[in-house]
């Protein structure tokens, strides 16, 4: 199944919008990491295969940056789950789609919530600049802020602030992992 990943950040994201996501490298950056099946060989099949689709290679050197382990999704009909194949891809659904990984498959997924709550003196919430407070909980289980950072930066954002610009409001999601790493 495709798994559509943004190339530069929306409107919506403030002082971040319009800046590459990098999300291709730190994927690349984590398949490379805790994937020994990714070849570098493959790896460079898919550079080379994305600058002849684009006319040039990737934003980033995938040594800068931290590794993007998962994805967090909306999933209302409950379509991910373990074993379904992975299709990464960027311009999902348009003439110039492109998968830029090799297929692989969904190892586990974890019921992720994030709840805004109005007061919180515990190390398990985070305070946004903007003075709104979040708690996450991954399977029911209450994650400390260190750990909300953790997911965070895993799922390729720069910081929890960038992280709770996107996720922005209280919702349920799904974890999509392509590691065995959990929470």
């Amino acid at each position: 199944m495709n798994l559509g990943f943004m190339q530069t950040w929306p409107k919506h994201m403030g002082e971040w919008a319009g800046q590459p996501t990098y999300f291709i490298e730190k994927i690349h950056r984590g398949m490379k990491t805790l994937q020994p099946r990714l070849r570098v060989s493959e790896a460079a099949e898919f550079y080379a295969a994305h600058i002849k689709k684009f006319g040039k290679g990737w934003d980033a050197s995938m040594e800068m940056l931290a590794p993007k382990l998962h994805t967090m999704r909306e999933d209302p009909h409950d379509r991910w789950h373990a074993g379904k194949l992975i299709h990464f891809a960027i311009n999902n659904q348009r003439k110039n789609y492109f998968r830029f990984a090799p297929v692989m498959e969904c190892v586990s997924t974890q019921k992720v919530e994030i709840k805004e709550w109005l007061m919180c003196s515990s190390d398990q919430c985070y305070q946004t600049k903007n003075e709104r407070i979040w708690t996450i909980d991954v399977d029911g289980i209450r994650l400390k802020a260190t750990q909300i950072e953790e997911l965070a930066i895993n799922d390729g954002f720069e910081s929890m602030e960038q992280f709770f610009t996107w996720f922005n409001k209280p919702a349920t999601y799904k974890l999509i992992h392509w590691t065995a790493l959990k929470y």
